[in-house]
């Protein structure tokens, strides 16, 4: 299967906490590049249309620079070797990559792994940068700030403003947390940072394996028709992540309007 595109182009500027679960820290002794490195990225963007996503295999890496915003860059749609189908972080490539590498080569405060992670949902609209950045080895694209890259997100709702969509086919199964209030949460991407084994299969029985907080449910369905999730204005998202740092988006309502088509 191979991942399919389309594009439109527009200008976005991100704020993406809910992308921050840091691993891997690296320091390095300046931070002279960043601020150039993140600006030349994200002055023109484009939005585009990824489909076939579902379990496609991904990272995010932040770069960190002292007294300014996180910058995000993603590898979707880049890194193709023969052999690794829907896989943007090919072994050949993962397996020497370094953070601290990374680090020293734009001269950042931090350097922090947010990966392997596989897509959920079964086609994605983002705003992502024109430019193609290289780290060590792979191919990424600026897709947002974020305002730490640091914290324990685990079943907390984090507010988010991003410009993306998220769209799961009919028939197709989801997974979701139940907060205690009742919004249901849906998983947008599972990880293999804690438990690299995981597989799309297993989701729909790890909820035994979570350590779920007093009023939190886990829970699968199969839906009866799409579903889609784009935030309130498009832009608003409330997001969590579990103990093995799977992330989700809310279903959630605010005035009269609502994140997604339907509550799950």
């Amino acid at each position: 299967m191979k991942l399919k595109l389309g594009m439109g182009i527009f200008f976005f500027v991100g704020l993406l906490i809910a992308t921050c679960a840091a691993q891997d820290s690296c320091i390095a002794p300046s931070c002279s590049k960043c601020p150039a490195l993140e600006v030349n990225d994200k002055v023109t963007t484009k939005q585009i249309t990824y489909n076939n996503t579902r379990n496609y295999k991904y990272g995010e890496f932040i770069i960190t620079c002292s007294g300014q915003p996180s910058g995000i860059w993603n590898t979707i749609g880049m890194n193709n070797l023969p052999g690794y189908p829907d896989d943007s972080i090919p072994a050949p490539i993962w397996n020497n990559w370094s953070a601290d590498a990374v680090a020293k080569q734009y001269g950042a405060t931090a350097c922090f792994e947010n990966a392997p992670r596989h897509w959920t949902m079964d086609k994605l609209t983002v705003m992502i940068s024109n430019n193609v950045r290289n780290l060590d080895g792979l191919d990424t694209r600026w897709v947002a700030d974020i305002a730490s890259a640091e914290g324990n997100l685990n079943y907390v709702p984090t507010n988010v403003s991003c410009n993306r969509t998220w769209f799961f086919a009919k028939d197709k199964p989801i997974f979701i947390l139940d907060a205690p209030d009742g919004t249901p949460f849906v998983m947008q991407s599972y990880s293999l940072i804690v438990d690299p084994n995981l597989t799309l299969k297993d989701l729909l029985n790890i909820g035994p394996k979570l350590n779920l907080p007093a009023g939190w449910k886990y829970r699968t369905e199969v839906l009866k028709r799409d579903l889609t999730i784009n935030g309130i204005n498009g832009t608003e998202w409330h997001v969590t992540q579990d103990d093995l740092q799977n992330k989700y988006s809310a279903c959630w309502i605010s005035g009269n309007q609502t994140s997604c088509n339907f509550q799950p």
